[in-house]
């Protein structure tokens, strides 16, 4: 006969699972809830509000929102020791001091009028620092706009924060950068390329701009001024038929909206005399020889009518002779530099520039008219 016992269950009660799961299975683990919990960060140290580098570069600093004025005045600079105002003295700029004279540099328009007007001044002592002299500054100095106007620039840069010691080390890497040239900023390229397009100019071939330039005259040149008063026209042209050369010089009298008036010698003379064609600045002696008989051509307006006046002046070349050629390329064209004087010693007297009065060559007038049109085109 079996017993009829019922066996005790092995298996977990609903009660039993539901106190498991309450538990968690960290519990009972010793150690694992210190290890849950994070740690808190440290806070940064206070900076210490007392000492002069917190005053000096923090843009929380009491500096920043006080009249400075009220500071840095002839009050406090005079209840200062000799030994602070002497200290402090040698951080000042040398116009604050009695023993500064203004200097400007040589080739300003104005310094030799100042230097004139001050006389004989040691100009050393603008140089000289004033930690070497025994000098009180002017005490005047402290009301001076400037003055004030670089006490108010410091408080902006504090308050700006730009005498911390993370904005100077922002700046010196940035200026390294720019020194090594790995710094680059594509938007300012985009910027620029926006604001200043690039104006493409088409190709033109020399003989079409020559045929183009045709257009401008001679009174043209003379009205922009590319043939001015004083100027020497050289005209020069080979006739290998007759084997002969003609070369003859014109001074540019006075040049006009549509013709010109110049003067020549009345001969086969090559060169206009000297005296006739000199620089004002430099003085020729009086050989007591009588003057020499120059002509005036008036009225001339194209290169043509130049050149057929001088061949008839020359005498040489018949008008049955002459070629129908252009006359722009067998005039050239001299000038002195602008504003300056012409130096004799530049140049050896029987060289063509001493000749022509030491005058410089521009180019032929067929040169001058292509480079008149270009700049007028690409404008």
């Amino acid at each position: 006969m079996t017993s009829e016992t019922p066996r005790r269950s092995t298996r977990n009660t609903h009660k039993e699972e539901d106190e498991k799961i309450s538990k968690g299975p960290l519990e009972g683990v010793q150690g694992s809830s210190s290890n849950s919990v994070k740690k808190r960060k440290e806070p940064p140290p206070k900076e210490d509000v007392k000492t002069d580098e917190y005053l000096l570069t923090s843009k929380k600093s009491p500096i920043v929102d006080i009249e400075l004025s009220t500071l840095i005045n002839r009050n406090t600079w005079d209840a200062l020791s000799p030994d602070s105002r002497a200290l402090l003295s040698t951080m000042l700029p040398p116009p604050f001091f009695p023993f500064f004279k203004p200097r400007l540099i040589p080739n300003h328009p104005s310094s030799r009028q100042l230097q004139e007007s001050l006389g004989e001044v040691d100009e050393a002592l603008n140089d000289v620092d004033a930690m070497t002299l025994a000098s009180e500054p002017d005490v005047s100095f402290f009301t001076d706009p400037f003055f004030e106007a670089a006490l108010s620039t410091f408080q902006d840069q504090l308050s700006a924060g730009q005498f911390s010691a993370t904005h100077e080390t922002l700046v010196r890497e940035y200026t390294e950068k720019v020194k090594q040239g790995t710094i680059h900023a594509a938007w300012k390229d985009q910027t620029w390329q926006d604001t200043h397009p690039i104006i493409l100019r088409r190709p033109i071939d020399a003989d079409v701009l020559a045929g183009d330039a045709s257009s401008i005259t001679l009174g043209d040149l003379a009205k922009n001024s590319i043939i001015r008063t004083g100027d020497i026209l050289a005209y020069r042209r080979n006739f290998s038929h007759l084997n002969c050369t003609v070369a003859k010089d014109v001074d540019s009298l006075q040049p006009s909206k549509y013709s010109l008036t110049v003067l020549t010698t009345p001969s086969s003379q090559t060169y206009l005399p000297l005296a006739d064609i000199q620089h004002l600045s430099i003085t020729t002696t009086s050989s007591g020889a009588e003057p020499d008989i120059l002509l005036r051509l008036a009225a001339i307006s194209t290169p043509a009518q130049l050149e057929n006046a001088l061949l008839d002046t020359d005498g040489r070349i018949k008008k049955d002779k002459r070629p129908s050629a252009s006359a722009w390329k067998s005039i050239g064209l001299w000038r002195w530099r602008d504003g300056q004087a012409p130096d004799p010693t530049a140049y050896a007297e029987d060289s063509p520039e001493a000749i022509r009065g030491y005058r410089e060559y521009q180019g032929t007038l067929f040169y001058l008219r292509g480079c008149f049109y270009d700049d007028m085109y690409s404008s």
